[in-house]
């Protein structure tokens, strides 16, 4: 007895009864208490965020997702395909929201529409993911937790920046004019003043 909301099969009908009870009503996260609207929601949270072991690692640049559908997205940026394209300044993304967020741009400020608005501060954001981080700043959240040691940061890019500075060796920018390499292009651009 399949479930046809998830890849749960029950041995019995009555085992598929209690378990299509999951399904309905909010669904709190048992490892951070974040609350979800479906069980979907929830699983691929936990997929995303809780259990790392499945990874799926970008063939052009090595970086890893811990969703399939996050690397589908990421993949779109090595093709240099822009397939959403702006009616009003044909400006060029890879995502339907994106461009969505860029079109309220066009709009005078007052008009503007804004799918999440700050509480704390009225700061006003269409995506999702840098209103949460921005939210962060007033909480003191650190959701982004380092996997090599216990340091937890409120923004993913400075877990990111965490990690290359911390954990490993890597120095991808290297000067044109001499030897020297370095971990951030920010650092590469400072040094570019010694020449």
């Amino acid at each position: 007895f399949p479930c046809k909301k998830c890849e749960f099969v029950g041995k019995t009908l009555v085992e598929l009864r209690k378990h299509n009870v999951t399904h309905r009503g909010k669904k709190t996260c048992e490892f951070c208490g974040k609350v979800f609207e479906f069980y979907c929601h929830l699983k691929s949270h936990l997929e995303t965020v809780h259990k790392k072991s499945n990874n799926h690692t970008c063939e052009y640049c090595g970086k890893i997702f811990f969703h399939p559908r996050y690397l589908k997205q990421h993949l779109k940026r090595h093709t240099g395909v822009k397939s959403h394209i702006c009616h009003i300044c044909n400006a060029a993304f890879y995502e339907s929201n994106t461009l969505k967020a860029h079109i309220e741009t066009h709009s005078e400020p007052k008009d503007r529409k804004y799918r999440f608005v700050c509480s704390f501060c009225g700061g006003k954001y269409n995506n999702k993911t840098n209103f949460e981080e921005h939210l962060n700043k007033h909480t003191g959240n650190k959701p982004h937790k380092c996997t090599f040691c216990d340091k937890a940061f409120g923004f993913r890019s400075l877990l990111s920046q965490h990690v290359k500075f911390a954990h490993t060796n890597e120095k991808p920018f290297q000067c044109s004019l001499c030897e020297k390499t370095f971990k951030l292009r920010v650092r590469l651009n400072q040094h570019m003043t010694v020449h």
